[in-house]
């Protein structure tokens, strides 16, 4: 074999068995992957589930707070109003000082 026979035939090898470390590193890596994943799959499926109980509490907090405001009498709307306006006038008066 020539020396240009031979460097070429020593590049071949050398990137057949670099190929073949990363594939074999990839495959491994893979099975890790896959072995993790029921559990990220379970554990991602419970903190839906939480989440979506979150939401359905909020839409009914948030609907029965509308259903009491409609429900208010005049007076106890107009205290509302007044509480509101006490409130931004304490904000403004805090942000001056």
């Amino acid at each position: 074999m020539s020396s240009s026979e031979t460097l070429l035939q020593a590049v071949l090898n050398r990137i057949s068995a670099r190929m073949s470390q990363q594939l074999v590193d990839s495959a491994a890596e893979i099975a890790s992957k896959a072995k993790e994943a029921p559990g990220k799959l379970s554990q991602e499926w419970s903190l839906l589930k939480e989440e979506i109980k979150e939401e359905i509490e909020r839409l009914e907090k948030e609907e029965l707070e509308n259903s009491y405001k409609e429900n208010l009498s005049p007076a106890q709307k107009k205290i509302k109003s007044l509480r509101a306006k006490v409130q931004q006038l304490t904000t403004k008066i805090e942000e001056r000082n």
